[in-house]
């Protein structure tokens, strides 16, 4: 488990400035004490928790208003499964329990990230990273996508904001919440659905082809992260969610050789 940290973010999450929360104090797993509220997305809110040791995790609780959501579960739950799989690689968020509160919650318990999204680190460089700092989360994410795609994995949405800098240098990925592990036959995706972020889809995923996406999807989503963190520009310059679908699925990238 990590120190706790002055900066922190996780896995599939914004920061929360000064956040308050009713359930500051909890313990989930007879284990865990929720101490902070550090992040919240559409599904689910992470907290910082501390256990009796006095080590540091995030915990991930689904939000009470998503859990009478079959689907919605069944996601939050494949993704802590889908995280343990590859949990042996060093840009693995680390897993430590996953399960259900006594309330119905479904949670996970992971390492607590000491750090910032790529995302963020792009930001500071007024959008454009040093070739040799893309170069290296490109690296680093190459082979965990690596890791993942031996194992049949498939991650279906890298971008920045799911790219995570540790103060050590590594490179976490994370989120996977619509990952797709192709060992299993059922996938929560239903054909036809584009699930993720239209500026980094290939063009397959754009157009819900499911039955194309494979490990070559996530290589383009990695190459359109690279090229955004480069240039400081999306491949597609679209007005609008629904043109950002319809050109990543039928319009080419233009060239960054200037």
């Amino acid at each position: 488990m990590s120190d706790h940290p002055t900066r922190l973010q996780t896995p599939g999450s914004e920061l929360l400035a000064g956040a308050r929360d009713e359930l500051i104090g909890e313990i989930i797993s007879d284990r865990w004490r929720l101490t902070e509220a550090v992040g919240s997305g559409g599904m689910a809110t992470v907290y910082a928790a501390q256990d009796k040791s006095g080590g540091w995790v995030a915990i991930k609780l689904m939000h009470p208003d998503q859990t009478t959501d079959t689907g919605l579960r069944q996601r939050f739950i494949r993704e802590a499964e889908l995280m343990s799989v590859v949990g042996h690689h060093p840009g693995a968020v680390k897993i430590y329990e996953f399960g259900i509160t006594a309330n119905g919650q479904p949670f996970i318990a992971m390492d607590l990230l000491v750090g910032e999204s790529v995302s963020d680190v792009w930001k500071r460089y007024r959008k454009k990273l040093p070739v040799q700092l893309a170069l290296d989360i490109g690296l680093q994410s190459l082979s965990f996508l690596k890791a993942c795609h031996e194992l049949g994995i498939f991650h279906r949405d890298l971008k920045p904001s799911n790219l995570f800098l540790m103060k050590d240098g590594t490179v976490k990925v994370l989120d996977f919440g619509i990952a797709h592990f192709s060992h299993q036959d059922m996938d929560l995706t239903a054909p036809g659905q584009a699930l993720g972020t239209p500026a980094f889809m290939s063009p397959e995923q754009a157009a819900g082809r499911l039955d194309l996406l494979d490990q070559r999807s996530d290589i383009f989503s990695l190459g359109a992260t690279l090229y955004t963190l480069l240039s400081g520009q999306r491949l597609h310059d679209a007005s609008s969610a629904q043109q950002a679908f319809v050109l990543a699925a039928t319009s080419q990238a233009g060239s960054l050789a200037r």
